[in-house]
Order: C-alpha cells, then structure tokens, then sequence
C-alpha cells in the first residue's frame, strides 16, 4: 500500500494538500494551546511570555516554524539521496505526525527542540561530504545548535554525541574539529554568563539551576495498557526498521551509509532524551517525529517484503493515533 503510494505522485500530491488544507485550518480555528513553562529550560519561558499575550502573533510564529520544518525535511531527504526518486512521502510522514503527536496547534519545549535538531542534523550530514572551508562552518554551528537547543531543552546537550559521530565518521583532524564544535558550544554560554553578570542578575542564574533536575525518568501520563502496548509495538518495530533498512543501504555507496549512521545516532540520542529527559510520555512522542517520518519515508521505497512494512507503518500510525484520540 505504501509502496503503491510513493510510485504513485498525483497521490501524494492530494494526500499532502490535503493534510496540508487541514493542518491549516486547524491553526486558524483550533483554539491554541501554550504549555505553560516549568523549571527546565532557560530561554523557554522568555519565548512564552512573548507570544502569550498575542494568539495571532502565536499562530503566525508557529505556522512558519511548522513549514520552514517541513521544507528542511523534504530538502533533507531529497538532497542526500535517501529514496530512489523524487518523493513527496517525507512532507506527507511529517505533516501526519505533527498533527498526530501534538495539540495542534500548541506551543511547547518540543517544538523549538525538534526543528533545532533537524537543523542539526542537516548540517552534520553536510558536513560529510563538503569542502574544508564549508566543512569548518557546519561543525562549529552544530556546536552552537546544539548550545540553543540545550537553552530551551537542557537534556538537548545530549544532541553533541551527534556531532562528535559526525567527526568520527568524517574527515581527517578530528581534534581541530572537534575543538571547533565545542567552540560553538561554548560561545552562547559565555555570552549568556557575560550577560547575567553584566546586568547584575547572576542570582537568577543561581536560582534556575538550584532548581534543575536536568535528568529524571519519563512520566507516563497516559492509561497503563496503552502505554504497554505502545512499547510492545515500537519495540517490534524497530527490531524490524533497522536491520532492514540496513541491509538496503548497506549496498548504497559509503557516503550515503555513513549519513544513514548519522540518522541512526540521532534516533538513539533522541529516545534518550525522551526516556531520561525529565519528560512526560505525550511530549516524548512529539520528539519521535522526524526519526519516525525518516524511517518510514525510506520504508516506503522497498519492494522486498512491502506487506511487513505496510503491516508495521499501519500498527505505529494505528497506536498513535489511539493514543491521541484516548489522551
């Protein structure tokens, strides 16, 4: 079915206008939802009391945060060569699961995280494959990406192991690379410091991270049968999705195999996150979108065995979909 979907462009073309009509009509008249900032997070709380009061400043804000996402992700996919021809299923996959895993359209930690970390992660995919200059560029804004998304989400610092695979699996100079990355890192910390000491304000500081409890356990905040069956799937599936998706690159020139290694050190550093990231369960699935719409977009192009793929694609969409219609 899904196979037959992306041979099939007229198809995805009034699949996604149609997800997108409806995704639009949810941000104009769905009523919109902030997620009140609690104490993790440095930056969150200023981004919430600046778009609270005014819910057309939100919704203009999360529209073009939502397409600019979408328009990474196509470009991501279509750029490095992960599907065999030209698809629309990566913005088809993306548009399902945020409308699917969020309360569209709401305002979260998790929406900021997940479009810095696929920004992220293009970079660091770039980075394989380009020239020393432009390869100097990426590394040191991937340390600074990932410094931003820890600003906003502090278990995000997690999101440097996808940088330091990157260097690895790179070029030469690991060490001058690497140093430029934690540049990066380091500079919106020092800026920050340098900020809250020059206003005199470092008490807040002190507070905030008196306060923190950077890593605890996931909440579930869902019914416990749900939660279970949850896991059973997810579990199953990606026994399934790994190994398979291996085998079909793993006959693809090494460039693309090393970037594929990169999508899966991000996965795991985000089912990280979600598990360790003092999270709730409904939040840690808004952070399994773009693993989720990666894998499944490349699920779509196999032709071996495409009744099992059908079968594990519809089980995820089948669960998450129950979830939020049970939540």
């Amino acid at each position: 079915m899904f196979n037959y979907l992306y041979r099939k462009s007229t198809l995805q073309i009034i699949l996604a206008v149609a997800l997108a009509a409806f995704a639009l009509a949810r941000l104009v008249l769905a009523p919109a939802i902030f997620h009140t900032p609690h104490a993790q997070g440095l930056l969150y709380p200023a981004l919430y009391n600046s778009l609270f009061p005014s819910t057309v400043g939100f919704r203009i804000a999360f529209g073009i945060v939502i397409a600019l996402q979408i328009f990474i992700f196509q470009h991501f996919i279509s750029k490095h060569n992960f599907l065999d021809s030209g698809s629309l299923m990566p913005t088809i996959w993306m548009l399902f699961f945020i409308l699917s895993t969020t309360d569209f359209p709401s305002f979260s930690q998790p929406l900021i995280t997940n479009f810095l970390i696929l920004i992220l992660l293009l970079l660091n995919v770039n980075s394989l494959n380009s020239s020393s200059e432009d390869n100097r560029r990426h590394v040191f804004w991937s340390g600074f990406i990932v410094a931003l998304a820890t600003l906003f989400e502090p278990a995000a610092i997690l999101l440097f192991f996808i940088v330091c695979a990157a260097l690895v699996t790179g070029k030469t100079n690991f060490m001058k690379r690497l140093c430029l990355a934690l540049s990066g890192l380091l500079l919106p910390f020092i800026y920050l410091i340098s900020f809250y000491y020059l206003t005199d304000q470092t008490q807040l500081l002190q507070d905030y991270f008196s306060q923190q409890n950077f890593f605890e356990f996931i909440l579930i905040n869902c019914k416990p049968t749900i939660f279970v069956i949850f896991c059973i799937i997810f579990l199953l599936s990606i026994l399934y999705i790994l190994p398979t998706l291996k085998l079909h690159y793993d006959n693809r020139i090494i460039l693309l195999r090393k970037k594929f290694l990169l999508v899966n050190v991000m996965f795991l550093v985000i089912l990280t996150i979600i598990l360790f990231g003092n999270h709730n369960f409904m939040e840690g699935l808004t952070y399994l979108t773009i693993p989720f719409s990666i894998y499944f977009s490349m699920l779509c192009q196999l032709r071996r065995n495409k009744i099992t793929a059908d079968i594990v694609m519809t089980a995820i969409v089948a669960i998450i979909v129950l979830i939020k219609v049970l939540a």
